[in-house]
């Protein structure tokens, strides 16, 4: 795009020019192609399309699984409300009943005390959905600290916001249904193209403010590589996957709170 802008603006100039010479026009437009086709060679516009319909995919499932909850939230305070209207009629029609023996009248007050207390406790759940329903909800993490026997540890390069193009360590949202040991062994695989094994657990890290996607609780696992670091490449939601000496994380400015994890692992200070 910026290099498109630079042809129009070559463009307006040969245009605006008092006397235009079309030799120099054309050279300068030919030099501006020429340095919008060198920019564009290292593109994989083919890939750059597939991650961007990725991307609109999981957009399009998270807009549905929304509408569908909100959905069943309607239906549920539907239906609790029709509960309390049913409720409230029959109360209503027992406490209007003409007088008789005493024993009816224990009846009927008996049926007013139960259903009273049904009314309670629907009155009680239905503001227990609410409350919880208000609730901010907690995404869930994993992150991998991946030593080689060399001083160096694995960082990542990320592909989208947010810190887009800051280092990162690899890791990712856990999936439902998935432990949080299986998402780094997978989260790690795709971002780096590594096989790996567990080691320890870092610590789990709830600091408010560290995601600023919101509140995103991440578990830190401290990992030894299976094979050797020759196929490490970057994927998925990395742009590349790299073997960073440790004594210079000091200079590197991490995406999220990755370097207090690094100093916990006892790797950067």
């Amino acid at each position: 795009m910026k290099k498109l802008v630079l042809i129009i603006v070559a463009l307006f100039s040969f245009a605006s020019c008092e006397n235009p010479s079309v030799e120099e026009g054309l050279a300068s437009l030919e030099a501006s192609l020429a340095e919008l086709q060198a920019a564009m060679s290292g593109v994989d516009v083919n890939q750059m399309l597939a991650d961007i319909a990725t991307m609109q995919d999981q957009v399009e499932t998270m807009e549905t699984d929304v509408e569908e909850y909100e959905l069943q939230v309607a239906e549920w305070e539907s239906q609790i409300q029709g509960i309390l209207a049913d409720l409230a009629g029959v109360l209503m029609l027992t406490l209007n009943l003409q007088e008789g023996s005493l024993f009816t009248s224990l009846l009927n007050g008996l049926i007013g005390i139960i259903i009273i207390a049904i009314l309670a406790v629907t009155i009680i759940y239905y503001i227990y959905i609410r409350i919880q329903l208000k609730k901010p909800t907690v995404g869930l993490t994993v992150d991998a600290v991946i030593e080689d026997l060399k001083g160096n540890v694995v960082l990542i390069k990320r592909k989208y916001p947010p810190f887009q193009n800051y280092y990162a360590l690899p890791g990712g949202f856990i999936k439902e249904g998935e432990k949080p040991i299986e998402a780094v062994i997978r989260e790690v695989k795709e971002e780096t193209n590594l096989d790996i094994k567990i080691e320890y657990k870092i610590g789990v890290y709830t600091e408010e403010g560290r995601d600023p996607r919101g509140s995103v609780h991440t578990t830190a696992f401290k990992c030894r590589i299976i094979g050797d670091f020759s196929k490490i490449r970057g994927g998925d939601d990395s742009k590349d996957a790299e073997l960073i000496p440790i004594s210079e994380l000091k200079n590197i400015e991490l995406a999220f709170d990755h370097k207090k994890i690094l100093n916990d692992a006892n790797l950067s200070k």
